[in-house]
């Protein structure tokens, strides 16, 4: 009867062996491998965030950059937030946008008359590699 048990005993604990060999593999690292992958440009400045969003509005809108006022807004642990506004010439109208600049890419969205968001462009957002924006 008590070979019975040993050999319970040693499944139990090959048991526990295999399912902590198995689950280290299919399992993230550590979060701060994770971390690092999702806030790869949370390393950049707030001066190089801001150019991005200038520079990355100035594609979309056609737009010279030297035209915008820019105004850092917020940060979080995914992602950087960053205003742009600049008055339109032609007719004497302001214009905001925000810019969202996480992992490798930047979108933006309209700041509308009430001071409320528009919808996030998703399909004009652009990535971002080697600190500058592609689109």
């Amino acid at each position: 009867m008590n070979k019975s048990r040993g050999l319970s005993l040693v499944h139990i604990v090959f048991l526990i062996v295999i399912v902590g060999i198995v689950a280290s593999v299919l399992l993230p690292k550590s979060d701060d491998a994770l971390e690092k992958h999702v806030n790869r440009n949370q390393n950049l400045s707030k001066a190089h965030k801001i150019s991005l969003c200038k520079e990355y509005i100035s594609k979309v809108f056609h737009k010279p950059m030297d035209i915008m006022n820019a105004r850092y807004m917020k940060e979080d642990s995914l992602m950087s937030f960053v205003e742009i506004s600049y008055v339109r010439k032609i007719d004497n109208t302001l214009w905001k946008y925000v810019c969202s600049i996480s992992d490798d890419s930047i979108l933006w969205a309209a700041i509308l008359e009430d001071g409320s968001l528009g919808r996030w462009r998703y399909e004009e957002e652009a990535k971002i590699s080697d600190g500058k924006v592609e689109l």
